[in-house]
């Protein structure tokens, strides 16, 4: 079967399945990714910029936060290997790219936009951060050390990092066809949410508000190009 063929009750536009591989190494198929690539940066980089810039100005006093008595089954780590995990991040977001439809793309873009456009908005309102204990740079790893230098204690709620996991991992459930890839995807996903609060880059309480907004950002999103298909839609002349 055609990697773009549907089944007679789907169209092409709503497929579920994810596309062959011979389709995405194909011209068309490197040209679409690039394509998505390019969006997918320029939204992503936007908001990384703003994150950046939020970190090293605010214009209210930062909300310290502490870690719940929940989290202390949560063994804090300075290792490199929780930090590759972290960063791991940032290829489990490459699987959006994979969308078999265009319109499940466009979806994926807006709620990136929503999600990225909210935790600015409350990075600067309600400036927010976890501090690190001084004792937990003793025998950390270079790479942890690196990290934390670049990545300044702030901009804690939500948590960014999960809310981005979170909407790749939803993508995952689509884009992947067996539930063992689903589950190995999932996992995945689950070790870099643990990893934010590993690290203590983040809290559970922004964690929970992350993953809650890239959720309802998921949904809202749905409704909006509902909406925007509505009024493109050729009205019949009278």
């Amino acid at each position: 079967m055609s990697p773009l063929r549907s089944r007679p009750e789907e169209t092409q536009e709503d497929l579920s399945s994810g596309l062959e591989f011979s389709y995405w190494v194909s011209a068309e198929g490197l040209r679409k990714l690039l394509l998505r690539m390019i969006w997918g940066i320029t939204i992503g980089g936007t908001t990384f910029a703003g994150y950046l810039l939020l970190q090293r100005v605010s214009i209210r006093p930062v909300l310290w936060l502490e870690p719940s008595p929940l989290e202390k089954w949560i063994t804090a780590s300075n290792s490199a290997p929780a930090v590759y995990l972290y960063l791991s991040f940032y290829l489990l977001i490459l699987i959006p790219g994979l969308l078999p439809s265009d319109r499940q793309f466009r979806r994926f873009l807006i709620a990136l936009t929503l999600t990225g456009f909210v935790s600015l908005m409350v990075f600067l309102l309600v400036p927010s951060g976890v501090l690190r204990p001084q004792e937990f740079r003793t025998g950390a790893s270079q790479v942890y050390l690196s990290l934390i230098d670049v990545d300044l204690p702030r901009n804690a709620f939500p948590s960014l990092h999960v809310s981005v996991t979170t909407l790749a991992a939803i993508v995952g459930g689509i884009v992947l066809r067996s539930w063992l890839a689903r589950l190995l995807f999932w996992s995945w996903a689950a070790g870099v949410i643990w990893s934010t609060m590993a690290t203590r880059q983040h809290v559970l309480l922004d964690v929970v508000t992350g993953a809650l907004l890239a959720c309802i950002s998921w949904i809202v999103a749905a409704r909006l190009l509902k909406a925007c298909e509505r009024v493109q839609e050729p009205r019949p002349l009278p």
